[in-house]
């Protein structure tokens, strides 16, 4: 198996690559602090804001909409869902805000210094 991988191995280099550099991207987004960019806090606070469209009663209507025989099921599927509350989304704010330290300090530099902005470093010069 370890030599069939070998023969492709300037394939499965690009492929590494490529996943690396465009999770390092989508993480910037995604923690991004510019106050228009479309970023995690963003959606949290809008789903915080529009809390309605996760409520039980919405819940039960999309399901009822999708099922033809809902009426059979959904009383015991939503006897254990959770309304949402206001805490909930702030307690999700401060995984995100813990999530976001560990990218600070582990990958933002990288993906700022190599793979974005105008500082874009060459990388291949420091490999051996």
């Amino acid at each position: 198996m370890y030599n069939l991988l070998n023969q492709d191995a300037g394939f499965w280099n690009l492929a590494i690559g490529s996943i690396q550099a465009n999770s390092l991207m989508a993480l910037g987004r995604i923690f991004d602090t510019h106050k228009h960019s479309h970023n995690v806090k963003r959606l949290l606070k809008r789903a915080e804001l529009n809390i309605v469209i996760f409520s039980k009663a919405a819940l039960r209507k999309r399901k009822s909409n999708q099922s033809a025989n809902a009426h059979e099921w959904i009383d015991d599927f939503m006897r254990d869902v959770h309304d949402p509350t206001a805490s909930d989304f702030k307690r999700l704010q401060s995984f995100v805000d813990a999530r976001r330290k560990v990218y600070g300090s582990c990958y933002k530099q990288l993906r700022d210094k190599v793979y974005a902005h105008r500082e874009r470093t060459d990388i291949r010069a420091s490999l051996p």
